[in-house]
Protein backbone atom coordinates (compact mmCIF):
# COMPACT_ATOMS: atom_id res chain seq x y z
CA UNK A 1 0.00 0.00 0.00
CA UNK A 2 2.90 2.18 0.92
CA UNK A 3 4.61 1.63 -2.28
CA UNK A 4 1.34 2.33 -4.49
CA UNK A 5 0.75 5.48 -2.69
CA UNK A 6 4.85 6.63 -3.29
CA UNK A 7 4.01 6.12 -7.24
CA UNK A 8 0.70 7.56 -7.18
CA UNK A 9 2.05 10.66 -5.21
CA UNK A 10 5.07 10.77 -7.63
CA UNK A 11 2.77 10.71 -10.76
CA UNK A 12 0.92 13.16 -9.29
CA UNK A 13 3.57 15.60 -8.87
CA UNK A 14 5.51 14.49 -12.57
CA UNK A 15 2.27 15.48 -13.91
CA UNK A 16 2.34 18.82 -14.54
CA UNK A 17 5.88 19.04 -15.51
CA UNK A 18 5.08 16.38 -18.29
CA UNK A 19 2.14 18.84 -19.31
CA UNK A 20 4.51 21.55 -19.05
CA UNK A 21 7.43 19.69 -21.49
CA UNK A 22 4.45 18.44 -23.89
CA UNK A 23 3.20 22.26 -24.61
CA UNK A 24 6.61 23.82 -23.85
CA UNK A 25 7.24 26.34 -21.26
CA UNK A 26 8.61 30.29 -20.61
CA UNK A 27 12.64 30.19 -21.26
CA UNK A 28 14.43 33.09 -19.59
CA UNK A 29 15.04 35.70 -19.18
CA UNK A 30 18.67 34.63 -19.53
CA UNK A 31 21.43 36.93 -18.77
CA UNK A 32 24.52 35.52 -21.33
CA UNK A 33 27.42 37.67 -22.80
CA UNK A 34 31.18 36.97 -23.09
CA UNK A 35 34.31 38.73 -21.92
CA UNK A 36 37.11 38.87 -24.67
CA UNK A 37 40.32 40.75 -23.69
CA UNK A 38 43.63 40.17 -25.70
CA UNK A 39 47.61 41.79 -25.52
CA UNK A 40 47.93 43.26 -28.92
CA UNK A 41 51.14 44.57 -30.49
CA UNK A 42 50.56 46.04 -34.24
CA UNK A 43 53.12 47.30 -36.16
CA UNK A 44 52.19 49.63 -39.46
CA UNK A 45 54.45 50.72 -41.99
CA UNK A 46 54.68 54.72 -41.64
CA UNK A 47 52.92 54.67 -38.64
CA UNK A 48 54.57 57.64 -37.56
CA UNK A 49 52.82 60.33 -38.89
CA UNK A 50 49.04 58.55 -38.31
CA UNK A 51 50.65 58.49 -34.36
CA UNK A 52 51.51 62.36 -34.61
CA UNK A 53 47.79 63.06 -35.90
CA UNK A 54 45.78 60.83 -34.01
CA UNK A 55 47.49 59.94 -30.93
CA UNK A 56 47.35 56.40 -31.64
CA UNK A 57 50.15 53.53 -30.99
CA UNK A 58 50.35 51.52 -34.23
CA UNK A 59 53.94 50.96 -34.03
CA UNK A 60 54.55 47.86 -32.16
CA UNK A 61 53.14 49.26 -28.61
CA UNK A 62 51.32 46.67 -26.51
CA UNK A 63 47.94 47.55 -25.56
CA UNK A 64 45.16 45.65 -23.28
CA UNK A 65 42.62 45.65 -26.14
CA UNK A 66 38.90 44.42 -25.66
CA UNK A 67 37.98 42.30 -28.94
CA UNK A 68 34.24 43.01 -28.73
CA UNK A 69 33.13 42.06 -25.30
CA UNK A 70 29.30 41.98 -24.69
CA UNK A 71 25.85 41.31 -22.67
CA UNK A 72 22.21 40.16 -23.43
CA UNK A 73 19.14 39.40 -22.43
CA UNK A 74 17.00 36.58 -24.40
CA UNK A 75 14.33 34.48 -23.46
CA UNK A 76 10.55 33.21 -24.82
CA UNK A 77 7.36 32.86 -23.41
CA UNK A 78 5.06 30.39 -24.70
CA UNK A 79 1.64 31.66 -25.67
CA UNK A 80 0.18 28.38 -27.51
CA UNK A 81 1.18 24.95 -28.28
CA UNK A 82 2.43 26.47 -31.49
CA UNK A 83 2.94 29.99 -31.08
CA UNK A 84 6.07 31.56 -28.33
CA UNK A 85 7.24 35.27 -28.19
CA UNK A 86 10.84 35.69 -28.35
CA UNK A 87 12.92 39.32 -27.19
CA UNK A 88 16.84 39.86 -27.40
CA UNK A 89 18.55 42.92 -25.96
CA UNK A 90 22.55 42.75 -26.96
CA UNK A 91 25.04 45.80 -26.64
CA UNK A 92 29.28 45.76 -26.84
CA UNK A 93 30.65 46.14 -23.34
CA UNK A 94 33.77 47.71 -23.16
CA UNK A 95 35.82 45.77 -20.70
CA UNK A 96 39.17 48.05 -20.02
CA UNK A 97 38.22 51.50 -20.15
CA UNK A 98 39.79 54.20 -22.67
CA UNK A 99 39.05 57.55 -22.62
CA UNK A 100 36.81 60.12 -20.46
CA UNK A 101 33.48 59.94 -22.48
CA UNK A 102 33.11 56.09 -22.85
CA UNK A 103 29.98 54.39 -21.94
CA UNK A 104 29.87 51.12 -20.45
CA UNK A 105 28.40 49.89 -23.67
CA UNK A 106 29.82 51.01 -27.20
CA UNK A 107 27.25 49.48 -29.87
CA UNK A 108 23.65 47.75 -29.68
CA UNK A 109 23.89 44.79 -31.24
CA UNK A 110 21.37 42.34 -31.92
CA UNK A 111 18.14 43.75 -30.28
CA UNK A 112 14.49 42.24 -31.48
CA UNK A 113 10.96 41.02 -30.43
CA UNK A 114 9.11 38.46 -32.36
CA UNK A 115 6.91 35.38 -32.75
CA UNK A 116 8.30 31.96 -33.72
CA UNK A 117 6.13 29.06 -34.59
CA UNK A 118 5.70 26.64 -37.24
CA UNK A 119 4.88 28.47 -39.85
CA UNK A 120 8.56 30.00 -39.07
CA UNK A 121 10.60 32.96 -37.33
CA UNK A 122 8.93 36.62 -37.50
CA UNK A 123 11.68 39.47 -35.30
CA UNK A 124 11.56 43.48 -35.77
CA UNK A 125 14.46 45.22 -34.20
CA UNK A 126 17.86 45.92 -34.44
CA UNK A 127 18.98 43.46 -36.99
CA UNK A 128 22.22 41.86 -38.64
CA UNK A 129 22.60 43.09 -42.12
CA UNK A 130 24.57 41.96 -45.09
CA UNK A 131 28.30 41.82 -43.85
CA UNK A 132 26.78 39.57 -40.94
CA UNK A 133 27.15 36.54 -43.07
CA UNK A 134 31.56 36.48 -43.47
CA UNK A 135 31.16 35.74 -39.31
CA UNK A 136 30.06 32.39 -40.50
CA UNK A 137 33.57 31.66 -42.26
CA UNK A 138 35.53 34.03 -39.94
CA UNK A 139 38.38 31.72 -37.75
CA UNK A 140 39.47 34.74 -35.89
CA UNK A 141 36.13 36.26 -35.21
CA UNK A 142 36.37 39.05 -32.29
CA UNK A 143 40.03 38.43 -32.15
CA UNK A 144 43.24 40.14 -34.37
CA UNK A 145 43.84 38.45 -37.55
CA UNK A 146 39.61 38.66 -38.15
CA UNK A 147 38.18 39.01 -41.98
CA UNK A 148 34.86 40.60 -41.16
CA UNK A 149 35.80 43.98 -42.53
CA UNK A 150 37.59 42.79 -45.34
CA UNK A 151 33.98 40.89 -46.33
CA UNK A 152 32.17 44.44 -45.26
CA UNK A 153 34.23 45.90 -48.26
CA UNK A 154 33.75 49.59 -47.71
CA UNK A 155 35.13 49.39 -44.13
CA UNK A 156 36.67 52.41 -42.45
CA UNK A 157 37.43 53.90 -45.74
CA UNK A 158 38.80 50.74 -47.42
CA UNK A 159 37.00 51.77 -50.98
CA UNK A 160 35.42 54.68 -52.41
CA UNK A 161 31.84 52.97 -51.76
CA UNK A 162 30.17 53.34 -48.21
CA UNK A 163 30.94 50.78 -45.79
CA UNK A 164 28.31 48.08 -46.09
CA UNK A 165 26.58 48.03 -42.40
CA UNK A 166 26.37 45.23 -40.12
CA UNK A 167 23.36 45.74 -38.22
CA UNK A 168 20.55 48.52 -38.82
CA UNK A 169 18.11 49.76 -36.42
CA UNK A 170 13.44 49.15 -37.15
CA UNK A 171 14.55 45.90 -39.67
CA UNK A 172 12.12 42.87 -40.20
CA UNK A 173 13.10 39.45 -40.47
CA UNK A 174 11.25 36.49 -41.25
CA UNK A 175 13.09 32.76 -41.29
CA UNK A 176 11.49 29.56 -42.41
CA UNK A 177 13.16 25.94 -42.40
CA UNK A 178 12.11 24.69 -46.24
CA UNK A 179 13.21 20.91 -45.43
CA UNK A 180 15.38 19.19 -42.82
CA UNK A 181 18.79 20.40 -44.37
CA UNK A 182 17.33 23.81 -45.92
CA UNK A 183 16.29 27.20 -44.26
CA UNK A 184 15.86 31.02 -46.00
CA UNK A 185 15.27 34.07 -44.30
CA UNK A 186 14.55 37.17 -45.82
CA UNK A 187 15.52 40.83 -43.97
CA UNK A 188 13.79 44.12 -45.05
CA UNK A 189 14.86 47.58 -43.72
CA UNK A 190 12.06 50.11 -44.86
CA UNK A 191 12.92 53.58 -46.39
CA UNK A 192 13.36 56.17 -43.22
CA UNK A 193 14.79 53.44 -41.10
CA UNK A 194 18.42 54.41 -41.59
CA UNK A 195 20.18 54.21 -38.16
CA UNK A 196 23.18 52.13 -39.36
CA UNK A 197 26.02 51.53 -36.71
CA UNK A 198 28.58 52.53 -39.50
CA UNK A 199 27.45 54.74 -42.08
CA UNK A 200 27.75 58.30 -40.50
CA UNK A 201 25.36 60.23 -42.59
CA UNK A 202 21.77 60.57 -42.07
CA UNK A 203 20.38 58.95 -45.17
CA UNK A 204 17.36 57.28 -45.55
CA UNK A 205 17.59 54.59 -47.84
CA UNK A 206 15.80 51.09 -48.23
CA UNK A 207 17.24 47.50 -47.39
CA UNK A 208 16.78 44.12 -48.79
CA UNK A 209 18.03 41.12 -48.86
CA UNK A 210 17.88 37.42 -48.01
CA UNK A 211 20.04 34.16 -47.70
CA UNK A 212 19.50 30.05 -47.94
CA UNK A 213 21.09 27.93 -46.12
CA UNK A 214 22.28 24.43 -46.15
CA UNK A 215 23.11 22.47 -43.35
CA UNK A 216 23.35 18.67 -43.57
CA UNK A 217 25.93 16.08 -42.35
CA UNK A 218 29.43 17.42 -42.50
CA UNK A 219 28.61 20.24 -45.05
CA UNK A 220 27.11 23.55 -44.44
CA UNK A 221 26.62 26.54 -47.59
CA UNK A 222 25.26 29.90 -47.54
CA UNK A 223 23.95 31.86 -50.54
CA UNK A 224 23.99 35.59 -49.09
CA UNK A 225 22.06 38.52 -51.73
CA UNK A 226 21.50 41.88 -50.40
CA UNK A 227 20.38 45.72 -52.26
CA UNK A 228 21.13 48.31 -49.55
CA UNK A 229 21.17 51.78 -51.05
CA UNK A 230 23.19 53.03 -48.04
CA UNK A 231 26.00 51.31 -49.74
CA UNK A 232 26.07 53.31 -52.81
CA UNK A 233 26.71 50.40 -55.16
CA UNK A 234 25.23 49.35 -58.42
CA UNK A 235 25.17 45.99 -58.13
CA UNK A 236 24.20 44.04 -55.02
CA UNK A 237 26.35 42.37 -52.69
CA UNK A 238 26.56 38.55 -53.34
CA UNK A 239 28.24 36.26 -51.53
CA UNK A 240 28.48 32.58 -50.99
CA UNK A 241 30.44 30.87 -48.18
CA UNK A 242 30.52 27.09 -47.45
CA UNK A 243 32.57 24.22 -44.91
CA UNK A 244 33.23 20.66 -44.39
CA UNK A 245 34.23 18.93 -40.94
CA UNK A 246 36.58 16.57 -42.03
CA UNK A 247 36.49 14.94 -38.97
CA UNK A 248 39.85 16.16 -37.43
CA UNK A 249 38.86 19.71 -37.85
CA UNK A 250 36.98 21.91 -40.61
CA UNK A 251 37.93 24.05 -43.70
CA UNK A 252 35.90 26.79 -44.90
CA UNK A 253 36.05 29.84 -47.41
CA UNK A 254 33.96 32.39 -48.60
CA UNK A 255 33.83 34.63 -52.03
CA UNK A 256 31.92 38.03 -52.30
CA UNK A 257 31.50 40.74 -54.54
CA UNK A 258 30.09 43.89 -54.96
CA UNK A 259 30.20 45.64 -58.56
CA UNK A 260 33.70 44.41 -59.52
CA UNK A 261 35.15 44.75 -55.54
CA UNK A 262 36.00 40.99 -54.44
CA UNK A 263 37.01 39.50 -51.29
CA UNK A 264 37.97 35.58 -50.88
CA UNK A 265 38.78 33.89 -48.28
CA UNK A 266 40.32 30.38 -47.26
CA UNK A 267 40.62 28.72 -43.87
CA UNK A 268 41.18 25.43 -42.07
CA UNK A 269 41.53 24.16 -38.27
CA UNK A 270 42.78 21.08 -36.86
CA UNK A 271 41.64 19.78 -33.85
CA UNK A 272 43.91 18.65 -30.75
CA UNK A 273 43.14 17.03 -27.21
CA UNK A 274 43.21 20.68 -26.04
CA UNK A 275 42.88 22.92 -28.36
CA UNK A 276 42.74 23.67 -31.74
CA UNK A 277 45.48 25.54 -34.15
CA UNK A 278 44.20 27.67 -37.09
CA UNK A 279 45.09 29.28 -39.92
CA UNK A 280 43.27 31.35 -42.63
CA UNK A 281 43.93 34.08 -45.79
CA UNK A 282 42.00 36.81 -47.51
CA UNK A 283 42.22 38.37 -50.70
CA UNK A 284 40.55 41.07 -52.50
CA UNK A 285 40.98 42.44 -55.55
CA UNK A 286 39.76 46.04 -56.82
CA UNK A 287 39.57 47.03 -53.43
CA UNK A 288 41.61 50.23 -53.04
CA UNK A 289 39.61 52.58 -55.62
CA UNK A 290 39.44 56.27 -54.33
CA UNK A 291 41.80 55.66 -51.64
CA UNK A 292 45.89 55.49 -51.26
CA UNK A 293 46.54 51.89 -51.21
CA UNK A 294 46.27 48.59 -53.20
CA UNK A 295 44.45 45.27 -53.27
CA UNK A 296 45.23 44.46 -49.33
CA UNK A 297 45.96 40.78 -48.47
CA UNK A 298 46.02 39.52 -44.80
CA UNK A 299 47.45 35.87 -43.55
CA UNK A 300 46.70 34.63 -40.04
CA UNK A 301 47.63 31.79 -38.11
CA UNK A 302 46.42 31.14 -34.42
CA UNK A 303 46.23 28.20 -31.46
CA UNK A 304 43.31 28.49 -29.31
CA UNK A 305 44.19 26.51 -26.02
CA UNK A 306 40.71 25.38 -24.38
CA UNK A 307 40.56 25.63 -20.58
CA UNK A 308 36.66 24.92 -20.15
CA UNK A 309 33.87 24.60 -22.27
CA UNK A 310 33.17 28.82 -21.40
CA UNK A 311 37.13 29.63 -21.06
CA UNK A 312 40.13 29.12 -23.68
CA UNK A 313 43.35 31.06 -24.01
CA UNK A 314 44.41 31.85 -27.43
CA UNK A 315 47.34 32.99 -29.49
CA UNK A 316 47.57 34.93 -32.99
CA UNK A 317 50.16 36.50 -35.18
CA UNK A 318 49.12 38.52 -38.36
CA UNK A 319 50.53 39.47 -41.37
CA UNK A 320 48.48 42.58 -44.01
CA UNK A 321 50.26 43.39 -46.91
CA UNK A 322 49.18 46.87 -49.31
CA UNK A 323 47.53 48.39 -46.24
CA UNK A 324 45.44 45.90 -44.52
CA UNK A 325 44.10 46.42 -41.14
CA UNK A 326 44.76 43.30 -38.74
CA UNK A 327 43.14 44.69 -34.76
CA UNK A 328 41.22 42.91 -33.66
CA UNK A 329 38.06 45.10 -34.52
CA UNK A 330 38.53 48.38 -36.24
CA UNK A 331 36.31 50.29 -34.61
CA UNK A 332 36.58 48.08 -31.39
CA UNK A 333 40.10 47.97 -30.65
CA UNK A 334 42.40 49.60 -28.13
CA UNK A 335 44.90 50.55 -30.80
CA UNK A 336 44.11 54.28 -29.78
CA UNK A 337 41.36 56.62 -29.97
CA UNK A 338 40.37 59.12 -32.89
CA UNK A 339 39.11 62.81 -31.67
CA UNK A 340 35.55 62.93 -32.71
CA UNK A 341 35.12 59.49 -33.83
CA UNK A 342 31.76 57.95 -32.67
CA UNK A 343 32.49 54.32 -32.94
CA UNK A 344 35.22 54.11 -30.03
CA UNK A 345 38.34 53.43 -31.04
CA UNK A 346 38.46 53.98 -34.93
CA UNK A 347 41.40 52.15 -36.67
CA UNK A 348 40.99 53.86 -40.37
CA UNK A 349 42.75 51.74 -42.71
CA UNK A 350 43.87 54.96 -44.55
CA UNK A 351 44.11 58.37 -42.57
CA UNK A 352 45.80 61.67 -43.53
CA UNK A 353 46.59 60.09 -46.60
CA UNK A 354 49.00 57.87 -45.04
CA UNK A 355 49.91 54.81 -46.70
CA UNK A 356 49.63 51.43 -44.25
CA UNK A 357 51.67 49.55 -46.66
CA UNK A 358 52.58 46.31 -44.54
CA UNK A 359 51.77 45.27 -41.31
CA UNK A 360 52.02 42.87 -38.52
CA UNK A 361 50.89 41.69 -35.56
CA UNK A 362 50.64 39.95 -32.36
CA UNK A 363 48.20 38.38 -29.94
CA UNK A 364 47.71 36.93 -26.43
CA UNK A 365 44.05 36.95 -25.10
CA UNK A 366 41.46 35.09 -23.04
CA UNK A 367 37.57 34.98 -23.56
CA UNK A 368 35.43 33.27 -21.39
CA UNK A 369 31.45 32.63 -22.19
CA UNK A 370 28.64 33.01 -19.77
Amino acid sequence: MRRLLTIATAAALAAPAATLAEEGGDEGPELYGWVNVALNSVDYGNSGNYEDAHGASSGGDLTLTNNTSAIGVRGAEQLDPGLKAVYQWEAGVYWNQHGEDRDLTNLQRDSFIGLEGRYGRLVAGRLPLSNQHAQKSNLFKHQLGTVAEFMAFGGAGQTDKSLIPSRISNALRYSVPLTETLQASVTYSPEGNDDSDQVDKDREEPGVGGQLLYKGGAYTARLTVFEDALIGAEEPLVAVNGSWDYGGGEILGEHAQVDDTTATTLGATYRLASGELKAQAVTTSDYGDGTNIDDPSMYVLGYDHFLSQKTKLYAVAAAGQDGATITGYGYDSSEGSVEDEPLGEYRPRTAGGIDREDSTGLALGIRHVF
